[in-house]
């Protein structure tokens, strides 16, 4: 199972990490991940927004760089189909709080890591960006990143892979056992005492 405190730093890394130079095997999805990186790192050197600001602004780059709208597809499954076009933006909204909740708030516990992105392969609308995240100390973690060519044609990151591990899959997992013992509305009361539980 996909730990909290790696799935965080990994959403935190496409977010604030000095990325590297673009290396000469990264194509249009490794570029577009740095250029959304770089936009962050601009954010957080700027020591004269105060704290609240910043992850203002780090959001509104997280709401362009993922597309959180496929991602809760994709963790609902073959369940989305079934639901209303209200029923999806719902379900969407509180995914989204979810992940907000959960990680992105913690932008604060950034500790100078940076991401070297190695490549990325392009099977038609997909691709997949392989980066390593460098820690301090020297140590270091494989990430994929899992991205898609939206339908306005951006490239977009849909999943994140951390150790071979997927958290939209690891999400997946859950909401299925879940729709399982109870259904939609159960999910959704779920999904609403979870998100309530997490500090804001």
């Amino acid at each position: 199972m996909l730990s909290r405190h790696a799935a965080a730093l990994a959403i935190l890394a496409t977010l604030a990490v000095t990325i590297s130079a673009a290396p000469a095997r990264a194509g249009e999805p490794g570029l577009e991940l740095q250029r959304q990186a770089d936009r962050v790192i601009a954010v957080l050197a700027d020591r004269g927004q105060p704290p609240v600001a910043r992850r203002k602004a780090v959001r509104a780059i997280v709401d362009d760089a993922f597309d959180f709208e496929e991602a809760a597809r994709r963790t609902l499954g073959r369940a989305w189909a079934e639901r209303s076009a209200d029923e999806r933006t719902q379900f969407t909204t509180l995914f989204v709080d979810l992940l907000d909740r959960a990680y992105l708030h913690r932008l604060d516990e950034w500790d100078g890591e940076r991401i070297v992105v190695a490549d990325d392969t392009v099977d038609a609308g997909r691709a997949i960006v392989r980066t390593s995240i460098m820690a301090k100390d020297g140590g270091s973690t494989s990430v994929d990143y899992v991205m898609w060519r939206s339908a306005e044609g951006r490239w977009r990151v849909i999943d994140i892979n951390v150790g071979g591990a997927s958290l939209i899959g690891n999400y997946r997992a859950q909401f299925a056992r879940l729709l399982q013992n109870g259904g939609f509305a159960h999910l959704m009361e779920r999904l609403q005492a979870k998100v309530a539980s997490l500090q804001p």
